[in-house]
């Protein structure tokens, strides 16, 4: 029961969050400093995505992890490739569609 209840207090919490900044009957705007540090919110959790997958490892106990910089490693080969790539061509599908072409490769081999 108490699971239920945390459920949906944590839905409310949300969607009053969302409903707060997109309902046109609320009278809420942001100032331009704080609408400049929420620029890098996606750039942040995006980092916090990728970096953990592209450079750490398993190691042989589950418990703990490795830095991975090794040339063997399809992830961080894929992720050097894909960095180069999106500075000389700089169109985002591109460099999606041609990374993950070269992360099947190097995975395949």
């Amino acid at each position: 029961m108490m699971t239920w209840i945390m459920i949906g207090l944590m839905a409310a919490v949300t969607f009053y969050n969302r409903y707060a900044f997109f309902s046109p009957h609320l009278k809420f705007s942001i100032g331009p400093r704080l609408q400049s540090l929420l620029s890098y919110t996606a750039p942040a959790v995006l980092t916090a995505l990728w970096v953990p997958i592209v450079f750490v490892r398993d190691a042989p106990h589950a418990e703990s992890k490795a830095l991975n910089l090794d040339l063997d490693n399809p992830y961080f080969l894929a992720g050097l490739i894909t960095v180069a790539i999106s500075a000389l061509v700089r169109k985002p599908l591109v460099t999606v569609v041609a990374g993950v072409a070269v992360f099947i490769g190097l995975s395949q081999f």
